[in-house]
């Protein structure tokens, strides 16, 4: 009786693994098919994140028994990070990076250069983990985290060559605690070294950035003006991306300076931009609106209601407004538009 008693329930528990594993496996082939994707672009947020989550459970689950090859990034943990980017949900990339940084796992994550060598991928993931620690407000970890990757260039010099992300990173880390000065200071210390377009264009971004909150539109307006001078080439490597967060800071440059037309024109293009490209729920977009949203109510627009609620609509479904109210994801708004996305 006892023997039948054990069997009985070693059956019912294996039927409970292999359901599960199975699954698993189904909502895996179900995310290979675009069904993420689908429910993406219908604003479905809750349905993409469990579809995307089990396929990257799933995942490492099979890692784990070997069944991952070695030196090549997880495919779903990609997807999983790129659908937290989407929603700026940097708690939930975070946790990524420190569980696979601490796994020793650096090789699979999506890191934006990609190296066989360990040391150098150590670098590169801590440098990433600063701008997700940065975005996410996390200052004192911002600089832990900087720290580690300067100590690893002064171990290893040749990593010197790569050390422009981490003082772009620096120099937005002084932005936003508003150490102005030494902004300057680290945005100078790699300026044009490799003559890089997307290194040049950066630069200029952060030097009108750190003009904008010295209250030096004049001096701002300049370094955006030669930001869109390197705009074009730099277009292939970040489709759009550029153009509309270009036009955001502008527009805000402009409103500084009083001029509350040419900015609003500058945040409708953008929005326009992001229409023609369908680009409703990306967070450059409903940054747009927002500041759109917000010259309107200056100018006295009657627009500005239709704006209020657009911006509702398009945030209710996002996985960081959970549980908030419509004003609730207003106010929320204005400290996600505030982080400049181009530090990486």
């Amino acid at each position: 009786m006892i023997t039948n008693k054990y069997r009985k329930l070693l059956g019912i528990l294996c039927f409970i693994i292999a359901g599960l594993l199975f699954f698993n496996l189904i909502i895996g082939l179900l995310t290979n098919g675009n069904l993420a994707e689908y429910f993406y672009s219908k604003g479905s947020f809750s349905k993409t994140e469990f579809l995307l989550k089990n396929k990257y459970i799933l995942e490492d689950k099979l890692c784990k028994i070997g069944k991952c090859k070695e030196n090549k990034v997880k495919p779903a943990l990609q997807d999983l990070v790129n659908f937290y980017y989407s929603q700026r949900d940097y708690d939930s990339i975070i946790t990524l990076y420190k569980k696979h940084i601490e796994n020793n796992e650096i090789n699979l994550l999506p890191t934006r250069i990609k190296s066989h060598d360990s040391k150098r991928l150590k670098f590169i993931a801590y440098t990433e983990l600063a701008y997700f620690y940065l975005a996410n407000k996390q200052y004192n970890e911002t600089k832990k985290s900087l720290d580690k990757v300067f100590n690893l260039i002064q171990k290893y010099p040749d990593f010197k060559e790569l050390e422009f992300l981490p003082y772009s990173i620096l120099a937005n880390y002084y932005i936003n605690i508003n150490k102005l000065d030494d902004a300057i200071k680290a945005t100078g210390k790699t300026a044009f070294k490799y003559k890089n377009v997307e290194q040049k264009y950066i630069e200029y971004i952060n030097l009108a950035k750190i003009y904008y909150k010295k209250n030096m539109p004049k001096m701002a307006e300049y370094y955006i003006q030669l930001a869109y001078f390197n705009l074009p080439d730099f277009l292939y490597l970040t489709p759009f991306n550029a153009l509309l967060e270009t036009n955001n800071i502008y527009g805000k440059i402009l409103e500084k300076d009083g001029k509350l037309d040419a900015a609003r024109v500058r945040f409708h293009s953008s929005k326009l931009l992001s229409e023609y490209i369908n680009f409703q729920y990306d967070f450059r977009n409903i940054c747009s609106i927002y500041f759109l949203s917000q010259i309107d109510e200056k100018l006295k627009n009657e627009i500005f209601q239709q704006e209020y609620e657009e911006l509702s609509e398009l945030t209710k479904t996002l996985t960081i407004f959970k549980n908030r109210n419509q004003k609730e994801r207003y106010e929320r708004l204005k400290t996600l538009c505030s982080f400049s996305e181009y530090g990486l």
